[in-house]
């Protein structure tokens, strides 16, 4: 056997393995899928999960944005949720599948797109990591954050394309999917931050030529401006635990 061929019979040899590694995920996906769904249909709605159905029952878009407005979370997630309802109902079970959709997009985006220094078996270990962890918080998926984490997954990968070129195309895709986390979680933001300074410790030049796609956030600091005074009031509550004081952060 010659030394060019000897890859070729490795790759050969290793088909059937393969093969068998994405037989065994999809059998995985598809139980993990099925025990989201029946705990979605078979576990009552917890507290908070109960707010979103508050939310989503809304009669009129009047009483909409004054639930929206006395919550101190973003409002993509109720809007969705509010779309939902209206075809769906409120059922625990159609208050949860969005949240099992919004999921199942999470778990799959790194098996079905190429990421730079990442095999196809790392990309399906990735995938299949997210959709079995998360099960652990299946009491959440009445909850935005299954939404937060689809989104969050896609603005990594766009990142990570922007930074192997940077463009303005490029740099669209990821303000867009950012401003769209940010709506869901204004926690986001942090995230977001993080990535445009690396962004721009890495590239300095071609980073500022792709100001443009900043535009992306005017929607979201113009809603941030809007709500902010009534998630001031949140931070000055004590409902849930007092403030943290240096003696008891040190203990």
């Amino acid at each position: 056997m010659t030394a060019a061929a000897a890859p070729t019979a490795a790759k050969t040899s290793a088909l059937p393995c393969r093969a068998a590694m994405i037989a065994l995920a999809a059998m995985a996906a598809i139980g993990l899928c099925g025990q989201h769904l029946y705990l979605a249909r078979a576990l009552p709605l917890w507290f908070d999960e109960a707010w979103t159905a508050e939310v989503a029952a809304t009669p009129n878009w009047a009483s909409f944005h004054a639930e929206v407005m006395n919550d101190l979370q973003a409002p993509l997630y109720y809007l969705i949720m509010r779309l939902w309802a209206a075809v769906a109902g409120t059922s625990d079970l159609a208050l949860r599948l969005p949240g099992i959709a919004f999921l199942a997009c999470a778990a799959g985006l790194p098996m079905i797109r190429r990421v730079k220094g990442l095999d196809a078996d790392a990309r399906l270990t990735w995938g299949l990591m997210t959709l079995g962890w998360w099960g652990v918080g299946v009491f959440l998926l009445g909850r935005g954050y299954s939404l937060l984490l689809a989104l969050s997954m896609l603005q990594a990968l766009a990142f990570a394309d922007l930074l192997a070129a940077p463009g303005r195309a490029r740099a669209w895709r990821w303000t867009v999917v950012a401003a769209l986390a940010v709506l869901t979680q204004y926690l986001a933001l942090i995230a977001v931050a993080a990535q445009g300074l690396v962004f721009l410790a890495a590239h300095r030049r071609a980073a500022f030529r792709t100001w443009p796609a900043l535009a992306a956030f005017v929607p979201v600091f113009a809603w941030m401006a809007y709500h902010g005074p009534r998630v001031a009031d949140f931070s000055g509550m004590q409902n849930w635990h007092p403030p943290v004081t240096a003696f008891g952060a040190v203990g």
